[in-house]
């Protein structure tokens, strides 16, 4: 890897420095091969060397120098990233690593390296200049076992510091008016003269508090911890020994028979196999696999007095509010106190938790998908991406459908009535839907049960208020999706923090729950622009996550993740420009509605293709299903395979036509003439004039 991509490093202009590799100790520390020994060492000097060091250093990871002209904001905390990020310019080179990122600039003027705090003490922010360095793609993250990404289209192999923002003079200045401070260092923080990295204990941690009363009471967490091979040692003072099974370990020793190298004490929690130092959530954190959050909640189930559980009717609060209750699937009415009911006629005694038996456990027929593939009945689902990517328009066009029933780009849809929370840009839905009625010739008779609430929300304080207006004005009705754009315009917290997030979710959660629906939330990208922005709880809440991605007029929608779904399932549209009336100044207005087609990133692979447009396509995958559901026998004269089916040609022109354009007119019916002569040229489908079918 080093010998590799130092030498381009160099021809950029840089300073490369082998890092540690992933069997060595310290972690992200810069060494030297000793050929002799057949081993790294230590680099001592490194940041006074004058010369790159060019010579081979096998197995080696890679990382730049900083200072002489070379500036990198290395981000210790998301929230602090997004907040300072917005008063610099953008930089084209950005790495991302473990927890939120680093962007490079370059500097004309002296740059101290120098570190902020927030409030709490937190450390928010390095600024690496001289004496300092940082590890950068393709190294391997020592923590994660997953490479450093560059994460805005450009490197430093492909960009010289030339080419990189100057960082302005003001910068402190810019980082001070926002809040944090410089310097604070904790005693226990330390600059690793050797590795260039801040050494430090978890005391800047904002959960020192938990840290501190988990240290004093270990007996209440330890033994429940699920820590491999744990064994409390015997003395006056609580003392655990334990292997650190969540990493290799270092001498190849199969699991069951390493060493117990991890001691747990009242002063401290070290790996003595790796000589890395943890805090009681940074330990949690590592057995269980989980994040902050759910590391500082099940700590504090462990250690703090529990409170007695309060006895609330939660139909009974629902009810208060004037809202629909959802009916039980199977019509029976069931006790909600956890008592069973008696009453039922055939005598068999009901219960609030039914017990299913493994020959119960069996799908059956009932859908599964408000759009087949894409969006599931119920649940929460997060559409995201880059800001102007297109996904509201995106999102907007589907809940048309979704709304009308109409089938989308083949997919069966699920008809329900749609609410369509506009909190951001709101201003410009009334063109977007003029646009939508007017490509898809909508006429004032046909009722459209899609509605649109405009203006800003607090999800967390006012969803109650929410799912009573809605119902209210619905009058009985139930909707079959509820659409919330954006997430940011909608949180009056931060998107960061593991506690605002999770009351957000419990409201979208509320919302679903109220209607049985499914609830779409529309979001955008941070920083790293490979994932949706703010806190992970996120993404590992939803049912469903679909990126939405633009190059030019293409947008591809891509499910990344669904829940007992298949996934990398894509859907690929073009924008089109509409004309939606005049202004005051007689100003023609526009707007944008998506068609199918365009070039997606499989299609650009080859995948998917055999040839054909993608409306062609589509045309066949509509002959395939009319063939099974509506067969008719094909002319005995066409020379066919023994039993193949065919179906009427006018049904499936009306089939597809309705599927690409979702109106019938002279337009419409040209085009679909078109195509299926282009089909037939390709010796795709052959008809008579009255029955079409495959070839």
């Amino acid at each position: 890897m080093y010998d590799e991509n130092a030498p381009r490093l160099v021809a950029q202009g840089y300073s490369p420095l082998p890092i540690s590799p992933a069997d060595f100790k310290p972690a992200k520390a810069p060494v030297k091969w000793v050929p002799d020994a057949n081993k790294y060492v230590m680099f001592a000097g490194w940041n006074t060397r004058s010369s790159p060091c060019l010579t081979p250093r096998p197995g080696a990871n890679i990382g730049v120098r900083c200072g002489n002209g070379v500036v990198a904001f290395d981000f210790d905390d998301e929230e602090a990233a997004l907040a300072i990020s917005e008063v610099f310019d953008p930089s084209p080179v950005n790495k991302a690593g473990q927890r939120a990122w680093t962007p490079f600039y370059r500097a004309d003027f002296p740059v101290p390296s120098e570190d902020f705090f927030d409030g709490r003490g937190r450390k928010v922010l390095q600024i690496l200049s001289d004496g300092r360095q940082t590890v950068i793609p393709p190294s391997i993250h020592p923590d994660t076992n997953e490479p450093y990404r560059w994460t805005n289209g450009r490197s430093l192999y492909d960009t010289p510091p030339a080419e990189l923002p100057l960082l302005p003079r003001d910068y402190r200045e810019r980082v001070l008016a926002l809040g944090y401070v410089s310097g604070q260092k904790k005693p226990a923080d330390t600059i690793n003269p050797e590795t260039g990295e801040i050494e430090n204990g978890f005391d800047d941690n904002p959960c020192a508090e938990l840290n501190s009363v988990a240290l004093k009471n270990l007996p209440s967490w330890v033994p429940d911890l699920g820590l491999y091979n744990c064994k409390r040692r015997s003395g006056r003072y609580p003392a655990y020994d334990a292997v650190a099974s969540w990493r290799p370990s270092t001498t190849g020793r199969p699991l069951e028979q390493r060493k117990r190298n991890l001691g747990i004490v009242g002063s401290g929690i070290k790996d003595f196999g790796t000589g890395k130092s943890y805090s009681p959530i940074d330990l949690v954190m590592a057995v269980r696999g989980g994040g902050v959050g759910e590391a500082r909640c099940w700590l504090e189930e462990k250690l703090l007095p529990k409170k007695p559980e309060a006895d609330i009717d939660i139909e009974k609060c629902v009810e208060a509010q004037g809202v629909p209750l959802i009916a039980p699937k199977n019509g029976d009415e069931q006790a909600h106190d956890g008592a069973p009911k008696q009453e039922a006629a055939s005598g068999e005694r009901k219960y609030r938790f039914r017990l299913m038996s493994f020959s119960e456990l069996k799908p059956g027929v009932e859908p599964l998908y408000l759009v087949d593939e894409l969006i599931p009945l119920a649940g929460i689902v997060v559409a995201w991406g880059k800001p102007k990517c297109f996904k509201s328009f995106w999102v907007l066009n589907l809940m048309l459908h979704v709304a009308l029933g109409w089938e989308y780009r083949d997919r069966y849809v699920r008809q329900g009535t749609v609410i369509y929370c506009a909190f951001e840009g709101a201003h410009g839905y009334k063109k977007r839907v003029e646009a939508l009625r007017r490509h898809y010739d909508i006429g004032p008779e046909t009722d459209v049960p899609l509605y649109v609430i405009p203006g800003q929300a607090d999800l967390i304080k006012e969803h109650k208020q929410l799912v009573k207006d809605i119902a209210d004005q619905l009058s009985g009705r139930k909707p079959g999706v509820v659409v919330l754009d954006t997430l940011n315009k909608s949180l009056a917290g931060s998107e960061s923090k593991d506690v605002d997030m999770a009351a957000y979710i419990r409201a979208a959660e509320a919302i679903r729950d109220a209607f049985g629906c499914v609830v779409v939330i529309i979001h955008h990208c941070g920083w790293d622009e490979t994932r949706p922005r703010g806190h992970s709880s996120l993404p590992g809440a939803v049912d469903a996550q679909i990126a939405i991605v633009r190059d030019g007029d293409v947008v591809t929608a891509t499910v990344e993740y669904m829940r007992d779904g298949p996934e990398d399932v894509q859907e690929t549209s073009t924008a089109k420009s509409v004309d939606v009336g005049v202004d005051h100044n007689g100003k023609v207005l526009t707007s944008l509605v998506l068609l199918p087609g365009g070039e997606s990133v499989a299609d650009a692979s080859g995948k998917h293709r055999s040839g054909m447009t993608d409306n062609e396509v589509i045309a066949l995958k509509q002959l395939a299903k009319l063939c099974i559901s509506d067969p008719e026998p094909i002319p005995t004269e066409a020379e066919q395979i023994a039993g193949l089916k065919g179906t009427s040609l006018s049904h499936w022109q009306s089939r597809v036509t309705r599927a690409l354009w979702s109106n019938i007119n002279e337009k419409t019916r040209s085009e679909m003439l078109k195509l299926q002569r282009g089909l037939q040229r390709k010796d795709r489908i052959d008809t008579d004039g009255e029955v079409v079918w495959q070839i």
